[in-house]
């Protein structure tokens, strides 16, 4: 039995198919929530974005995956009476993606990073 395997393994190669994941499938989200200080220091800011991948683009002959931000931003004074930036909402294209084997790029400044 033993010979009969050993034979079978030498003479018929095994193929492994190997499928890489989708990182990115669509309608994929996530939240970022952020809090800090905002650019007038005396003020604190809290933003929360919900990001979704909504399609797919094209930019040169790569595909990429448009990740798109909707949210809200807001600032609160550190002391009564601080004037800070008025609050707003995401509703915009935030960052083009692609999966390259194993790893993610991002364009950014005309080119692929």
């Amino acid at each position: 039995m033993r010979q009969t395997l050993l034979f079978i393994l030498a003479f018929f190669p095994v193929y492994i198919y190997c499928q890489l994941p989708d990182y990115l499938p669509n309608g994929a989200t996530w939240r970022i929530n952020r809090i800090g200080l905002s650019s007038q220091f005396d003020c604190w800011f809290k933003d929360e974005i919900v990001c979704t991948v909504t399609g797919d683009s094209v930019i040169g002959q790569q595909p990429y995956k448009k990740i798109t931000a909707h949210g809200y931003y807001q600032e609160f004074g550190i002391v009564m009476g601080t004037n800070c930036s008025s609050p707003y909402v995401h509703d915009e294209l935030y960052a083009l993606l692609r999966q390259d084997s194993l790893t993610i790029r991002i364009w950014a400044n005309d080119q692929d990073n």
